[in-house]
């Protein structure tokens, strides 16, 4: 992959995490086996249809790629990003992680610890 690929990337997860309303703003673009960009998603919340409040937890931005193009993903790409646009640490939570490892779908991170980084 070229460098200007991956900065086109990161832009677009950075862009992704900007829209994510709680608050972790994370976002993920999933790929399939030729390396093309499947979908682009972030991490959302439930809201009570009745009042509009916020419920709940919502859903992770793996989870709703993986529920969208479940058979043609390879791997999925995760960012977080603070108030002030900065990156920082992020790691699947063990309920994403399940669900990447049962669809042998590969998590990368951009600034993760435990996790294969971008």
């Amino acid at each position: 992959m070229s460098e200007k690929t991956a900065i086109q990337i990161k832009r677009l997860l950075k862009e992704a995490a900007s829209r994510s309303p709680g608050r972790f703003r994370i976002g993920g673009i999933a790929f399939n086996k030729k390396g093309e960009i499947l979908g682009i998603a972030h991490n959302s919340f439930h809201k009570n249809n009745l009042t509009g409040d916020r419920k709940g937890t919502g859903d992770h931005c793996e989870a709703r790629l993986i529920r969208r193009y479940r058979d043609n993903i390879k791997t999925i790409v995760i960012m977080r990003i603070g108030n002030a646009g900065d990156v920082l640490p992020i790691d699947p939570c063990p309920a994403c992680q399940a669900l990447c490892d049962k669809y042998g779908i590969t998590v990368l991170t951009i600034s993760g610890s435990k996790t294969k980084e971008f």
